[in-house]
């Protein structure tokens, strides 16, 4: 009876210190990254927020407002954003984004980068000053009510950055930015 009980303490003792053949420790779970609060100085779509979608501070450039279109509509896009509003930024699965200098001019020549997982591709502005990707395809589907958040980043370089922008559930949501020179 007393060897039954010492093999049982020595037996307990084993797993609470790191677990043996049988019973292996049990892993820590791995946290969860949160979202990256959004600056308050943003302009910011709330809807961005239910779509998992962030800011990553960093550069030159910082985001200064940030919308989406559903199917192309600006019928509930934020009063706010209507400012910049032209009949050429209507496409309803597509990221937009208009760089200024410091003083509010736009930057015309100012390249803008869309990465994802394995790859990135550059995209420069079209006459009106904005520039225009296309988020078409089949790896930008995600669904924001399991956590998910889309697999592509936008933003001009050297800039701050919208992440985790896609497909939400597969529907046609288009993704705007503003940024603005710090200097």
């Amino acid at each position: 009876m007393k060897r039954n009980l010492l093999l049982f303490v020595a037996i307990i003792g084993i797993m609470l210190l790191g677990g043996c053949t049988v019973c292996p420790p049990c892993e820590t779970p791995t946290p969860v990254p949160t979202a990256t609060p959004v600056p308050t100085n943003v302009l910011w779509d709330t809807t961005l927020d239910t779509l998992n979608v962030s800011v990553a501070p960093n550069g030159r450039y910082q985001l200064i407002a940030a919308w989406t279109t559903y199917y192309g509509s600006w019928d509930g896009v934020p009063t706010w954003a209507k400012q910049w509003q032209l009949d050429t930024l209507g496409g309803d699965t597509h990221a937009y984004g208009l760089c200024m200098d410091v003083d509010g001019n736009i930057l015309y020549d100012k390249t803008f980068s869309l990465t994802w997982p394995d790859g990135a591709a550059g995209f420069t502005p079209e006459p009106d000053g904005w520039v225009n990707a296309f988020l078409g395809g089949g790896g930008s589907l995600y669904y924001p009510d399991k956590e998910e958040s889309g697999p592509f980043t936008w933003g001009p370089l050297n800039s701050d950055k919208i992440v985790g922008i896609g497909l939400p559930y597969n529907l046609h949501y288009s993704f705007f930015g503003v940024w603005k020179g710090r200097w």
